[in-house]
């Protein structure tokens, strides 16, 4: 042995101090030597010197991290030797630097210990930690372990992969966490050991929720572990569970026995193929006597549908879990059909194989069936799954389904009919109003859905809360932030798809707004000081109009003594704003941060301004009446295509005339002016004997209020517009 050998053997006795001076010193010494066939003899040496006891369960820490250290270097000079070429074959056929299997085997354990210990981010020798970490995974040096009694590989492997579980962080870097992929994928992925069932349950545990929420660092190398190990471990997934389903294993103290069904999730997460062999389980747990199995196993087949990579799965393996799923909505227990319902949805809403289609259509039906399920709650629930479903497969819906689903508008129990109110409401809305997020929309052949609309106010007005159903609807598809235009078209369109309840419905709404304008007008102007008066008002309103009751002593205190408030109520009286939302938002903030003025407020304008009405509004809807009157717009130009029920020209025609000489009886002002009526008069002698009928008594309401104009101008206009005006009263009259 040379000199500058036996210079690098450092005895372990030295104290301490002095030993950690002199390792550290060789540490940089073997560095600096190159793995050349010449360092072999060397590399055996020392390995073996410095794998004496002494130095492997020294008391001192560091001493024994810088021991690891010069092991390491080691172990990378003797790498790529022509004896030994670990770093480029798969399975090394000698112990390495060592002599004998036993001296490596208590090296290889004397790594994982020291390891453990000092490969936290927080420790302070880290570094050199890792530095050993790092060099074993560059050398592949814990293939060596291959050598080993099948015995002491299983454990030895067993211990490493739980110390890099046991020590990654969220402080450990990118390059850190990599440095342990690369060691636990090339001894699991590439070596061929047999991975037991002890060491799968080390890999799997940290997938479970309560390791998941503990450690999330531990979870997210688990993940990505088992992404590059796939076709070594799923062989061993695959035993585990058929023990568990065939033999009901849950011995050895399975700590991922209570959380099977996430960690089948978070597998199937990460690659479908892994759970191939899960599907039984899935099975058993679905088709289970005991409920909160069937509710588990309906929760997790839920998860897999929404997952992106449930489109991977083989035709067969989809109609397994479809099945499986749509079994559950006629379970016996209502719990299990409500968790049934929400899977049903996630299916549908996430399918998107050319080959679902047949098994899509089924579903929908299926689950249509649960609008007339016996449990109110799953009812509830079955409406809100079709009408998110309508949204996302508006064509694949059945008009059988949609009549079902209108029909729960009348539902025997209050608690359907209101979700039924809200959920297709917001179905519709979402419609109406954000067309530019649903391919279907374009489509020029409208689908089943577009019966729902007029059938909502059909049905609407035969329940016993449909004042505020009517409010809960007009919020919803008619709401104040809408643009004028958008909201003469909708109105129109609504009043021409319905039929004759749904007519009288939006007839009573105008003519209970006009009834609450009355009584709030003789309310707000009974003069300050006319106690007695305002009181009769206020019983008489309250009496018509209940809803108001609730705040409304506080608003006719601010209404009595505060001047500028009840101008601007006059004005929403009178139906002079512009802009509803405008007004409504300037009378809100005159309240101040009184609530219960606030919401006797936004009732009052509900109620008097049905529908947004508006002098603005009225202008809109008689602009496009009269582009009906002249062929220029068709029903589905009024609507977007989703919803639009084909009108014939000839109706839309008949009840547009209708609704606007209805609402002009009512708000004449709205309507009343020349510029605004100049287009009307060429449909006084329409060929349509009832669109021409109704054109008349739209002058005819808007008479009174033609005769305020100036008529001094020779307007030939004026005067043909109100002489057609008192001929048609004075006819009227007569008859």
């Amino acid at each position: 042995m040379s000199r500058a050998e036996t210079s690098l053997e450092v005895p372990p006795g030295l104290p301490n101090d002095q030993l950690r001076r002199e390792l550290n010193k060789v540490f940089n010494t073997l560095r600096e030597v190159h793995n050349r066939a010449s360092s072999h003899g060397i590399s055996k040496r020392l390995a073996e010197h410095y794998a004496q006891e002494a130095f492997l369960h020294h008391a001192d820490g560091e001493v024994r991290v810088l021991v690891a250290a010069c092991l390491a270097e080691l172990f990378r000079i003797f790498v790529g030797t022509a004896d030994d070429e670990m770093s480029s074959q798969g399975a090394p056929v000698h112990p390495g630097p060592f002599p004998d299997l036993h001296l490596l085997k208590n090296v290889l354990i004397f790594f994982i210990e020291t390891l453990q210990k000092f490969l936290f981010r927080s420790s302070r020798l880290y570094a050199l930690a890792f530095h050993v970490a790092q060099t074993m995974a560059g050398t592949k040096a814990f293939m060596l372990m291959l050598n080993l009694d099948p015995e002491d590989q299983e454990f030895l492997l067993e211990d490493l992969v739980q110390m890099f579980f046991h020590v990654i962080g969220d402080q450990h870097r990118p390059v850190d966490r990599m440095t342990f992929l690369d060691i636990m994928s090339s001894l699991l992925g590439d070596s061929g050991l047999m991975i037991s069932r002890k060491l799968l349950r080390i890999i799997l545990q940290p997938l479970t929720p309560d390791a998941k929420r503990q450690k999330p660092s531990a979870y997210a190398l688990a993940k990505e572990l088992l992404k590059r190990i796939q076709k070594a471990v799923e062989p061993c997934i695959g035993s585990y569970f058929t023990r568990l389903t065939t033999f009901d294993d849950a011995s050895d103290a399975d700590d991922i026995v209570d959380s099977v069904s996430s960690v089948v999730l978070e597998l199937f997460n990460i690659s479908p193929v892994l759970v191939t062999s899960a599907y039984r389980y899935v099975e058993l747990q679905i088709t289970s006597d005991e409920m909160e199995e069937r509710l588990e196993g309906l929760r997790l087949v839920g998860e897999m549908f929404a997952s992106p990579n449930f489109t991977e799965l083989a035709s067969g393996e989809r109609d397994l879990l479809f099945c499986l799923a749509s079994a559950r909505l006629h379970d016996i227990d209502e719990k299990v059909r409500l968790q049934a319902v929400e899977t049903a949805v996630k299916y549908i809403c996430n399918a998107k194989d050319v080959d679902d289609e047949p098994r899509l259509k089924e579903y929908i039906e299926l689950l249509g069936k649960s609008l007339m399920d016996p449990s109110t709650r799953v009812r509830a629930e079955a409406v809100t799954a079709v009408c998110e479903v309508c949204l996302q497969a508006v064509d694949l819906i059945p008009s059988s389904v949609i009549e079902d689903l209108g029909a729960t508008i009348i539902d025997k129990e209050r608690t359907v009919r209101d979700q039924a109110l809200t959920a297709i409401c917001s179905m519709i809305g979402k419609l109406m109003y954000g067309t530019k997020t649903l391919p279907s929309a374009v489509d020029p052949v409208p689908s089943a859905i577009s019966s729902l609309l007029p059938e909502l106010f059909n049905r609407v007005g035969m329940i016993p809360e449909r004042i505020t159903a009517g409010t809960k609807i007009r919020s919803i598809l008619l709401p104040p932030t809408a643009s004028r235009p958008v909201l003469a078209n909708h109105l129109l369109y609504i009043y021409c798809s319905a039929g004759d309840p749904g007519m009288r419905f939006i007839e009573d709404v105008f003519e209970r707004g006009l009834k609450a304008r009355r009584y709030v007008a003789a309310f707000v102007v009974a003069g300050r000081h006319d106690d007695e008066t305002r009181k009769k008002n206020k019983i008489l309103l309250i009496n018509s109009f209940p809803e108001l009751a609730s705040g409304f002593d506080d608003l006719a205190l601010r209404l009595a003594n505060d001047a500028a408030f009840r101008m601007s109520a006059i004005d929403v009286v009178n139906l002079q704003h512009e802009d509803l939302k405008l007004a409504m938002d300037a009378m809100l903030e005159m309240c101040g941060k009184n609530t219960a003025v606030q919401s006797a407020t936004r009732r009052l304008f509900e109620i008097i301004s049905p529908f947004g009405l508006s002098a603005k509004l009225c202008e809109c809807l008689h602009s496009t009446l009269v582009d009906i009157l002249d062929g220029n717009i068709t029903a589905a130009e009024l609507i977007c295509r989703s919803v639009a029920l084909p009108i014939p020209q000839e109706v839309l025609r008949q009840k547009s005339a209708k609704l606007i000489q209805f609402i002009a009886k009512r708000f004449p002002d709205g309507f009343a002016r020349p510029a605004v009526l100049e287009r009307a008069l060429e449909h006084w002698s329409d060929q349509d004997p009832v669109v021409s009928l109704h054109i008349h008594r739209l002058f005819a309401n808007c008479a009174s209020e033609l005769q305020l104009f100036d008529l001094s101008s020779d307007s030939r206009f004026n005067r043909n517009v109100l002489g057609k005006a008192m001929e048609l009263t004075a006819q009227s009259t007569v008859s």
